[in-house]
């Protein structure tokens, strides 16, 4: 009777873990959540709640518990204990509370949910013991997933999809019948071939073939494809992991069709590495086939067959460098991508003091991240600022970045994780923390090292390519995020653990029947508490879904019933609350929105949009205030608080002027900015400073007869009656007004505005205000002269972009106008005229 529960346990066990290696990363609902990826981690949850109620049943059917008793085992626990300690001393410090526990619980959870869970339950898979004829691939499993390329033709339209749910059961079965009774190897060609898979997927996306969206979602990642994973980072990772234990299956499989097999997904991985452009997973690939080469037992299995070998790389790095970009005439996507590694000229543009023009986002706002990641260490050096606090901390430290380094003002982001995992562990688990973190690592290396002593070949060739694709992993993700998500994450700790688990001991523990049915039942707890949690964060995103198409199409009433239910589901969701807020605004609820806000505060204090919208609603200048601390580049609040502090005394404290004197530096180019400043400066009497503002401002703009007025008025203050900059600024805004009357559009006008440009031709508004003339006399072409050559040294002025898109739609070239228009909303996004303009521009040129 024991047996055959014991047998029927083992069969729902491998179910389970079907869900989290086969399920959770190919499932994915287009239309149902907002987030399509969210059933991912509510499969992974159902698979872990029901592998750890298995792992409880057992102990309570056996009475007895096996334990293993691996140094790395210990460390890593050690390491999960150090976090949860971080998360309590975090809680209890003043900068801390209720966010750091808040955030440990949302963020944090993956630890213990997925990566705990992944490695233990991989130490229950047998071995691999390096039989002399392995099992065969799951061939059915990879042409299970031609059955999907007949979906569009047979999907059905209602609330069921019956095919999609048939062939989903089926290759769950396939997967199950795979792991039944096997082992590592079995486990492994599932990860490979569910790679295969999602590569698939993602090279049929490239070349526009979509199976299941109605609309190309891979345009949000620059065209490059997403597959199953949601992003091109996260699959390429994947793949990585498992890249050179392909490789060891292809060069030594016993029958010529596992070796085909091998090598076809071989080439379907190189394709997608290339297509998914992550160069920090090539890099990774670069180490781990390194540390693959290091093994001698791998040298010497290829060395009898060289030639083959070579052939097969070749191929498939002839693959991987020849793979097109998506649009436009033929080019390498790696070699493009290669091309776009920026190429510093000094040391100081590798640093945050960089040049502006050598500022690279994809390198400097990693910088920013690792820097601010460095700072919460230094705060927190023992533990951190809490397992799980990183976009916390970030937040609070990004506004001081900014301030200290104006020009990375455009990389402002909410990061949640540092992009780099040694500082992540550094930055909220401390040195403590990072100590156990790094001894675990150094204890799997020896361990594995003394296992390749006693391994036979095959399997010295099997643990030393996992442990490869580790290494690949742990490099890409110095720069990269992927150990901290779902489907890397589970594949790396299962991986880490088939490593440890590979010649260890199991100490077995005796338990009575009482203490069996308590463990079996605080396991069922645990994943019971996980699933539900994953299940309300699913539906609320449901919720969230429905409620933002009722706000999109202006049904704010019903856009508030559905949103507050995905916020009583759910209070994990920022993009909830914040959307909530706004519905009840525009419902003019304020009372209501005040609630909500104060809400989303307590729990996501670290987003600057949050604290500006509570200015919104209640008016409070210290929401600007703290919203500017976290963001100094937002622009509507540097103007907002410019504004009170002009027109309210009792804001011109002596903190709030030095305040805004430190982000002044972000805004002396904008006028409705600057205008406000120097009337807060001038009415503390405090007038050299805001003269200078003015003058500097004019230097950019000499049309803005407000600038010119106020300083006018300081200056006979300071009685400065020679201000060569106001003089030039006047006589500029002179002309400007000379030319809107019809009468004043004369050929001696344009002699004046002519010899004046011709003094310099460099001359910003002299050749604007000739540029004019000549539009308002309809001399276009005469126009376009000027205008192009003043867009050579100023293209990224708003105003030259302006008349541009005026002068296009004047010769009737609506396209034209529309380009111009575009550069002025990635300019400044919240340009209302431009937003405007290219809707009418748009309906024209349709």
């Amino acid at each position: 009777m024991k047996d055959n529960i014991l047998k029927i346990t083992a069969y729902f066990e491998k179910i389970f873990f079907a869900l989290c290696i086969f399920a959770a990363p190919l499932v994915f609902l287009t239309d149902l959540t907002q987030n399509p990826f969210n059933i991912q981690s509510l499969l992974c949850a159902l698979g872990v709640c029901g592998l750890l109620f298995l792992w409880g049943f057992k102990i309570f059917v056996k009475r007895e518990a096996a334990f293993s008793f691996a140094i790395a085992d210990i460390l890593y626990l050690s390491f999960i204990l150090i976090c949860a300690l971080s998360v309590a001393v975090g809680y209890f410090r003043p900068d801390g509370g209720f966010v750091i526990l808040s955030e440990a619980l949302r963020r944090g959870s993956l630890l213990v949910c997925v990566c705990a869970a992944a490695y233990f339950f991989a130490k229950s898979v047998k071995p691999y013991e390096g039989q002399e004829k392995d099992s065969n691939p799951p061939y059915f499993l990879f042409l299970w997933g031609f059955l999907w390329l007949l979906y569009p033709s047979l999907r059905s339209e209602g609330s069921f999809d019956f095919y999609a749910c048939a062939v989903l059961l089926l290759g769950f079965f396939i997967c199950v019948k795979h792991i039944l009774n096997g082992g590592a190897k079995e486990f492994a060609d599932v990860f490979i071939t569910v790679g295969g898979l999602a590569a698939s997927y993602g090279i049929l996306q490239n070349f526009g073939c979509e199976l299941f969206w109605r609309l190309n979602i891979s345009v949000d990642f620059g065209k490059r494809a997403v597959s199953t994973f949601g992003n091109p980072n996260f699959l390429s990772s994947y793949l990585l992991l498992f890249l050179p234990l392909l490789f060891c299956f292809f060069i030594s499989a016993k029958n010529s069709l596992a070796k085909f097999y091998y090598f076809a997904l071989s080439l379907v991985y190189a394709a997608y590495l290339a297509l998914a452009m992550t160069r920090s997973s090539w890099a990774g690939a670069v180490l781990a086939f390194a540390v693959l080469f290091a093994f001698a037992d791998f040298r010497k299995f290829i060395g009898g067959a060289r030639k083959k070998i070579i052939l097969f790389a070749f191929i498939i790095l002839a693959v991987f460098f020849a793979w097109p970009q998506q649009n436009g005439a033929y080019s390498s996507a790696a070699a493009a991508r290669f091309a776009q590694i920026p190429l510093p000229s000094s040391f100081k543009n590798l640093t945050l003091d960089a040049d502006p023009s050598a500022l690279n986002q994809s390198y400097h706002q990693r910088l920013m991240m690792w820097t601010c990641g460095m700072r919460t260490l230094k705060k927190h050096p023992l533990l951190g600022g809490g397992w799980g606090s990183f976009q916390y901390e970030y937040g609070m430290c990004q506004g001081d970045l900014i301030k200290e380094h104006p020009a990375l003002r455009s990389f402002v982001t909410q990061a949640n994780s540092a992009h780099n995992e040694l500082v992540e562990v550094l930055a909220q688990s401390g040195f403590l923390g990072f100590a156990f973190y790094l001894a675990f690592y150094a204890a799997l290396i020896i361990l594995l090292l003394h296992n390749l002593k006693i391994f036979n070949p095959a399997q010295r060739l099997f643990y030393g390519a996992l442990f490869a694709g580790l290494c690949g992993v742990f490099a890409d993700n110095m720069f990269n995020i992927t150990m901290q998500t779902l489907n890397v994450a589970f594949a790396f700790w299962f991986v880490v653990g088939l490593i440890v688990s590979s010649a260890q001991k199991y100490k077995i523990v005796r338990v009575n029947v009482f203490a069996g049915a308590a463990l079996s039942l605080l396991l069922l707890l645990a994943g019971a508490v996980w699933v539900t949690r994953e299940s309300r964060v699913f539906l609320s995103d449901v919720y969230f879904l429905k409620g933002s198409f009722a706000y999109a199409s202006k049904d704010y009433d019903l856009a508030k019933l559905r949103l507050q239910h995905a916020v009583e589901i759910s209070s994990e969701k920022s993009e909830s609350y914040y959307l909530l807020a706004n519905t009840l605004l525009k419902l003019d609820q304020k009372q209501e929105a005040a609630k909500v806000c104060a809400d989303a505060l307590k729990r996501f204090p670290f987003y600057y949009e949050f604290h500006f919208l509570s200015f919104s609603v209640s008016g409070k200048a210290e929401s600007l205030l703290e919203t500017l601390h976290m963001n100094p580049a937002y622009k509507p609040a540097a103007r907002a608080l410019a504004g009170f502090m002009a027109e309210r005394a009792v804001m011109r404290t002596p903190e709030n002027i030095a305040f805004l004197k430190s982000i002044y530096g972000l805004y002396q180019d904008d006028g409705y900015f600057v205008n406000y400043y120097a009337s807060a400066l001038d009415s503390e009497g405090d007038y050299a400073p805001a003269a200078e503002a003015l003058r500097t401002f004019l230097k950019t703009d000499a049309f803005d007869g407000a600038a010119s007025s106020a300083l006018q008025k300081i200056d006979l203050k300071l009685k400065n009656g020679n201000d060569s900059v106001l003089q030039y600024a006047l006589k500029m805004e002179s002309y400007r007004q000379l030319l809107k009357n019809p009468a004043a559009l004369t050929k001696s006008t344009e002699n004046e505005l002519t010899a004046l440009r011709n003094r310099d031709k460099r001359d910003f508004f002299a050749g604007m205000l000739l540029a004019e003339f000549y539009f308002r006399t309809a001399q276009y072409p005469k126009a376009r002269g000027i205008l192009e050559d003043l867009y050579k040294f100023r293209g990224d002025d708003i105003s030259l972009n302006f008349a541009m898109a005026s002068l296009d739609s004047a010769v009737g070239d609506n396209d034209g106008a529309a380009v111009y228009l575009r550069k002025i909303l990635t300019l400044d996004r919240s340009n209302a005229l431009a937003s405007e303009r290219l809707k009418k521009t748009e309906q024209l040129s349709n």
